[in-house]
């Protein structure tokens, strides 16, 4: 039977001094952010990270994770096939 995997960047977006905000506060404080977050422009979403003084850019963030997991899954799924043949082999 497959074991758990766990893919530590499947997870949710981060949203660093936006989260815990409403939208309204976003919209007022951070209009060119906020119109790049509901156009989905990545390149142009940032938002800054108080606590470290890091600008992030959380679009391009999230769809660099996704790649890796994309890219890992597919290494792992080509493991288990390998797997698969040399038992069959056997």
């Amino acid at each position: 039977p497959p074991s758990d995997l766990i893919l530590n960047d499947l997870r949710e977006i981060d949203q660093y001094d936006w989260q815990g905000q409403s939208y309204s506060e976003l919209k007022r404080q951070f209009p060119e952010s906020w119109r790049a977050w509901e156009k989905g422009i990545p390149d142009e979403m940032k938002v800054l990270e108080t606590a470290t003084n890091v600008v992030h850019y959380p679009l391009l963030e999230m769809w660099e994770r996704a790649d890796r997991v994309w890219s890992e899954m597919l290494d792992l799924e080509k493991k288990r096939q390998d797997d698969d043949n040399e038992k069959d082999r056997s």
